[in-house]
């Protein structure tokens, strides 16, 4: 498909790198000749406002996406759309999920988010895909691009709105059917969680320690409930987020006086492999370095005189899950950690498979494949 800027002819392009959140970065200037394109088969205009608040008008059917971050690679995936990319961000490596990786182009790449304008421009595609993310300046992506192609940002790790999002993407895409067999796995898994909690008195709410990943391992770091992602794993799970109150959203530093003071009942702490290598993928089948990581936790000054190490409650996960649109299957792991007689018929892993076999279409048995949780459930 050609949009009705057709043709975009890059005339000058001059630049070392490109950088997207205040890094230095030199003019581009781009040359366009405007081509009209006869309308296509029965097609009709589709209308969208992304999460940004950008009026978005799909006059073609999308064929081509280029995206950036993880997050949307798998709804791509979700919506059985896939094929459909034809470049990706460097941080898209899981191979189960995507086997060939290889043969699609990477259009970012160093330690922050350095676009390869001159590819996307090259590829030039229908539509290119951003997710909300705190370490993207996505209004610097968009008014680059959005001169030569459809631009659109959604927010996935919300999920109030994961839903509507998903249903947007599967109307522009015409995936409806699939937007909507997600949507009614994803409901499935929140409205158990609601159901079950439901009678939880507040005093009997179990108070959670967040430690969410950092630069390093020992980081002591966390999120408030200004954070859509506190208030899906610590507070729709039936607990008490300790950081609610506390300023800001991701709070880098917490004051560890504070927190031996607080005295958490239960640690989670979600983070990624690149901090503890070979702790979690597909490829692991021992639980060995989950364990010893939890060990390091609870060692920890701060934690190791609290009511979550004394009780053994320090559990782990993989965050790429957590931020990922399944984000609904830790929700439901951390709800059986808290409230283990209230969900005791609930195994999360059914679950999880579930998505993998019949969201994702991926044949793969995690009874022998993979460690994402740590510790699993007898």
């Amino acid at each position: 498909m050609k949009k009705t800027l057709l043709a975009l002819i890059i005339t000058a392009i001059c630049f070392t790198s490109l950088f997207v959140g205040g890094q230095q970065e030199e003019a581009i200037v781009f040359e366009q000749e405007e081509i009209s394109s006869p309308a296509t088969g029965d097609f009709k205009p589709i209308t969208i406002t992304d999460s940004n608040g950008r009026e978005v008008i799909f006059h073609e059917q999308v064929e081509t996406i280029i995206t950036l971050m993880p997050s949307t690679n798998e709804v791509l995936k979700i919506l059985n759309c896939w094929d459909k990319v034809i470049g990706r961000g460097q941080w898209t490596t899981n191979i189960v999920f995507f086997p060939n990786l290889d043969k699609v182009p990477v259009i970012s790449g160093g330690t922050n988010t350095a676009l390869n304008y001159e590819k996307i421009l090259e590829l030039n595609p229908d539509l290119f895909l951003l997710s909300k993310n705190p370490g993207i300046d996505e209004n610097a992506i968009v008014a680059k691009l959005s001169p030569y192609m459809n631009v659109m940002v959604v927010d996935l790790g919300d999920l109030a709105i994961l839903n509507e999002n998903v249903r947007t993407l599967g109307k522009i895409l015409g995936r409806e059917d699939e937007a909507d067999g997600f949507m009614q796995f994803n409901d499935s898994i929140l409205n158990l969680i609601k159901n079950r909690i439901k009678n939880i008195r507040e005093e009997e709410k179990p108070k959670i320690f967040l430690k969410c990943e950092g630069y390093t391992a020992d980081q002591l770091c966390t999120l408030t409930n200004s954070s859509s992602q506190a208030i899906s794993q610590a507070v729709m799970t039936g607990g008490v987020n300790l950081a609610a109150d506390l300023p800001g959203t991701w709070v880098s530093d917490v004051d560890q006086e504070w927190l031996m003071s607080q005295n958490p009942d239960v640690i989670i702490a979600p983070f990624w492999e690149g901090l503890v290598p070979g702790v979690w993928g597909f490829d692991v089948t021992s639980t060995a370095i989950a364990s010893e990581a939890q060990e390091v936790i609870m060692a920890m000054n701060v934690f190791k005189n609290s009511n979550a190490v004394k009780n053994n409650r320090v559990y782990l996960y993989d965050s790429k899950v957590g931020m990922s649109p399944a984000a609904a299957i830790p929700m439901l792991y951390v709800s059986k950690w808290l409230h283990p007689e209230l969900f005791v018929d609930i195994d999360p892993q059914e679950y999880h498979q579930e998505y993998l076999n019949n969201i994702l279409g991926i044949d793969i048995d995690l009874s022998k494949n993979g460690t994402f949780f740590y510790p699993d459930f007898e």
